[in-house]
């Protein structure tokens, strides 16, 4: 658990009005330096945190999905998003808010990535990152969810608008929930349309954005996005049911376009303009155990992405099959 609340971080926003909202769950997934980070969370995070910013949707609501941009750039003036980092000081975890810079979302899966940075004057930098496995999850499989399910934030005094002095006090709990994979989606379900997974273990409200992940020994590894699930309590609409808990696979959301500029320690520049997600994977940034610059491929005419086993691997497939007794 100490582990996971240093990667797993709420995500909050100071409206308008100064007032603190959290909004969901990100977790980090790399550390391009010291007081930056990559996030990934949900995008219908995001979209709320833009309704706050915007008061509107960009797209105006008649705008069918598929005409949408299925990659945007979200620039934030208005509101101060932010996630709250918890670093050891003193033998006790303490809360450092961090700016959330800049947001990129992958409009035809529920994903989006989060750049954080540490204003130089804060006495705290990014230490550690989750591991991601893009690989497709299999049935029955044993995952832990991660999430904060309880978020609250008041003023500890009124507050001062003229010289914009805020003093804020919230409370936040992450939640770790232990079950296994009940069905795996290809194609998605319902308002989920790209590819994910079912599990057995309710979403509450707040946990959306969070990583659901499995363990390579005592290393967690994240395996999916935690982006809905169903009530059926009408007394408490935010606890989930965990009738159709669904998590979007993370090997689609590779593809995603961002504004960074991928640097080597001498400068040079690696990947001009706009780098994928998957390249930063490639040079290092993110740690992609399942490989998916191996595997993703775009379908001719389509622009449709596709997970395409490599051929050692359909071979591999091929003789554990002959080997398989038959009775």
């Amino acid at each position: 658990m100490t582990t996971l609340l240093e990667v797993v971080l709420p995500l909050g926003v100071v409206a308008t009005d100064a007032s603190w909202q959290f909004v969901g769950t990100a977790f980090v997934i790399g550390i391009p330096e010291p007081k930056s980070a990559l996030l990934l969370t949900a995008a219908h995070n995001v979209a709320r945190i833009r309704a706050l910013e915007l008061g509107r949707e960009r797209s105006h609501f008649t705008t069918p999905p598929e005409f949408r941009p299925s990659t945007e750039y979200v620039e934030v003036r208005k509101t101060a998003p932010f996630v709250n980092l918890m670093q050891g000081r003193r033998g006790r975890p303490v809360g450092v808010p961090v700016e959330v810079r800049d947001f990129w979302e992958f409009g035809t899966i529920d994903v989006a990535l989060l750049l954080a940075s540490i204003r130089p004057e804060v006495d705290a930098v990014f230490e550690k990152a989750l591991s991601l496995d893009t690989r497709p999850i299999d049935p029955d499989v044993g995952i832990w969810a991660a999430g904060y399910s309880s978020l609250q934030a008041q003023f500890n005094n009124p507050p001062d608008y003229e010289a914009q002095v805020f003093e804020i006090r919230y409370d936040v709990e992450l939640q770790a929930l232990g079950e296994q994979v009940v069905d795996v989606l290809p194609q998605g379900s319902g308002i989920h349309r790209g590819p994910g997974f079912l599990v057995s273990c309710p979403f509450q409200s707040g946990m959306s954005g969070g990583p659901v992940i499995t363990f390579a020994g005592r290393v967690p590894t994240v395996r999916g996005i935690i982006t809905g699930d169903l009530s059926e309590s009408g007394d408490a609409p935010a606890a989930g049911s965990g009738v159709r808990a669904f998590a979007a696979m993370l090997w689609p959301a590779m593809a995603m376009q961002t504004n960074i500029v991928l640097h080597r320690a001498y400068d040079r520049v690696l990947q001009p303009g706009r780098s994928r997600l998957v390249d930063l994977a490639r040079h290092g940034v993110v740690n992609d155990l399942g490989r998916a610059d191996k595997h993703v491929r775009s379908v001719p005419g389509s622009g449709a992405l596709v997970w395409e086993d490599t051929y050692v691997e359909r071979l591999r497939r091929v003789w554990r099959a002959l080997r398989r007794p038959l009775w």
